[in-house]
């Protein structure tokens, strides 16, 4: 990344994607440094965007939503935003569910393949007694992504397979 920084010096994308991919590793405060970075260098969406999903995975649940509003300030609102998965995420994480369900629908009426808002939709459905729909998002999940969910498994120690429960989502 850093001779993409120097060839692209004017430009806040590339402290952008550095970013996405730290928040997809698990790395918050150096996904949160790159996005602000991003913000001093150039106005980018997904530097406000990324900015709020970190805050947000954080559990920092204004800082996020403070991060939201200042870009939808600076850029029309999307329907269907990313923005929504992380929301829910966090709703979820709090026992809000059906405000997290609302904004994990949202995400996925304008992009069905959001995986991550279905796995927090099926966290919520079992965590509210709709065991047979959680598992039917499940086999559904085991359909499409099974990469995802043994990878999340073996680099957490928990064995995933399609028989398990969907409550094993949780360590994704």
């Amino acid at each position: 990344f850093e001779t993409i920084f120097d060839q692209f010096p004017d430009s806040p994308l590339p402290h952008s994607y550095r970013g996405e991919l730290f928040v997809w590793l698990g790395r918050y405060d150096e996904a949160l440094n790159d996005f602000e970075h991003s913000l001093t260098i150039g106005t980018a969406r997904w530097g406000f965007i990324g900015k709020a999903a970190v805050l947000m995975l954080q559990g920092r649940r204004s800082e996020g939503l403070a991060a939201v509003a200042e870009c939808d300030r600076v850029f029309e609102p999307m329907p269907g935003a990313t923005t929504h998965v992380y929301l829910g995420e966090l709703l979820r994480r709090e026992g809000e569910y059906e405000d997290a369900a609302f904004h994990l629908n949202e995400a996925l009426s304008v992009k069905p393949s959001r995986w991550a808002a279905w796995m927090n939709l099926a966290l919520i459905r079992w965590a509210t007694g709709r065991r047979h729909e959680a598992a039917e998002i499940n086999t559904n999940l085991w359909r499409n992504v099974p990469g995802i969910l043994w990878t999340a498994g073996a680099q957490t120690g928990t064995p995933m397979n399609e028989r398990g429960e969907p409550e094993h989502l949780e360590v994704i």
